[in-house]
C-alpha cells in the first residue's frame, strides 16, 4: 500500500513539473492535399514568386521560386493563444542572399521570412513577430 501511495506521488510530481503546453492540442493550416487551399492568399510587392506543392521525402510543402520577386503568401486564422501557444514549422533554403544584411533597412531582404500578425481592434495595439532566414546575423 505505501509503495502504490509514493507512486502515485511520484506520478502527480512529474505530470505537476511538465509544462502545460505539452498537452497543447495542434491545429495544421494547410495538408496540401491537393495543392494550396484556397485560404492562402498571394500578396505581390514587386514581381511574381511562383508559389506549388511539392514533396520533399514523406512530407508535403510549399515551394517558392523568386528571381528579383518580394511577395509572399498570407493565411488568416483566429484562435486562441493560450490554447495554442506554440508555433512550429520547417523551412528549407536553396539560395542564400549575398546581400541580405538584417542590420542594415537596405539590407532587409531575406530568402525566407514568417510574419505574425495579433491585430487589435486599436491598431496601435497590434502586435507582430518576423522570423527571418538570414545569413549575416552577429552571435
Amino acid at each position: 500500500m505505501r509503495k502504490h501511495i509514493i507512486a502515485c506521488y511520484l506520478g502527480v510530481l512529474l505530470i505537476s513539473c511538465f509544462p502545460l503546453w505539452v498537452f497543447a492540442a495542434e491545429i495544421l493550416l494547410d495538408s496540401y492535399q491537393g495543392g494550396l487551399s484556397p485560404k492562402w492568399e498571394k500578396k505581390s510587392f514587386k514581381g511574381e514568386t511562383l508559389y506549388k506543392v511539392t514533396q520533399e521525402g514523406t512530407l508535403r510543402c510549399i515551394k517558392a521560386t523568386s528571381h528579383s520577386s518580394a511577395s509572399g503568401l498570407s493565411y488568416k486564422i483566429n484562435y486562441d493563444t493560450k490554447k495554442y501557444p506554440i508555433l512550429t514549422w520547417r523551412w528549407k533554403v536553396n539560395h542564400v542572399l549575398s546581400n541580405g544584411n538584417a542590420l542594415k533597412k537596405e539590407g532587409d531582404d531575406y530568402a525566407a521570412r514568417i510574419y505574425v500578425v495579433f491585430p487589435s481592434i486599436l491598431f496601435w495595439k497590434t502586435k507582430a513577430i518576423n522570423y527571418i532566414w538570414a545569413n549575416k546575423l552577429p552571435r
